[in-house]
C-alpha cells in the first residue's frame, strides 16, 4: 500500500497522468485505467516498537481510506465513438467507477513512507502499468495526425477528476 499510495500521489496528483492497475489479486488480469483518487488520512499513531512484518524503521502508522476512480468497460462502441465528456465527468459517469482501498501506512521518524498493510487482503490492486511516453513504435503504431501531448491534455480536461487529500 505504501508504493500504491505514492504512485497515486505522484502520477495522478502531481504529474496528472493516468496509469493502468490490475484491480484483482488473482491469476486473471483485470486492467483498468486509474484517472483520479481521493484519500482520507486518520490520526498518526506513534509506534513504540515495530511488530512482526514491519520494517525496523517504523515509528508511526496512519490509517488511510483511498477511493480510486477507474475508467469502466465500454459496452456500446457506437456511443463511445461519439462525445464522451458527459459520460466520464464526476456526477453521472457510467464510464467511471470508484473502488475503495483501506490500508495503513508505516512511516519512519522523518515521516517518510517505509511500507504499509492492506486492511482487506482479498480486495486490493495486484500490480500497475506506468506509461512512460509515446513508446518506441509511436510513428508506426499511432495516428501521426494526433499529437500524444494533445491526447493527454484532452484526457485531463475530459475527466475533470483531480487528486485531493479530502473525500
Amino acid at each position: 500500500p505504501g508504493a500504491f499510495d505514492m504512485a497515486l500521489r505522484s502520477m495522478i496528483g502531481e504529474a496528472e497522468r493516468p496509469f493502468v492497475v490490475d484491480i484483482e489479486p488473482g491469476a486473471e488480469i483485470w486492467n483498468y485505467l486509474a484517472v483520479g483518487y481521493s484519500r482520507n488520512l486518520g490520526a498518526a499513531k506513534e509506534i513504540s516498537a515495530p511488530t512482526e512484518g514491519m520494517p525496523a524503521s517504523v515509528r508511526y502508522e496512519i490509517p488511510v481510506r483511498t477511493r480510486v476512480f477507474y475508467v469502466n468497460d465500454i459496452k456500446n462502441i457506437a456511443r463511445h465513438n461519439a462525445d464522451t465528456t458527459s459520460l466520464i465527468k464526476p456526477g453521472g459517469y457510467p464510464y467511471i467507477f470508484p473502488k475503495e482501498y483501506p490500508y495503513t501506512l508505516w512511516l519512519d521518524a522523518d515521516q517518510n513512507i517505509v511500507g504499509g498493510a492492506w486492511k482487506n487482503e482479498r480486495d486490493l490492486p495486484d500490480f500497475a502499468w506506468f506509461p512512460t511516453g509515446k513508446g518506441t513504435d509511436a510513428i508506426q503504431g499511432s495516428n501521426p495526425h494526433i499529437p500524444f501531448e494533445k491526447v493527454m491534455e484532452l484526457q485531463r480536461k475530459s475527466t475533470g477528476i483531480r487528486a485531493s487529500d479530502k473525500d
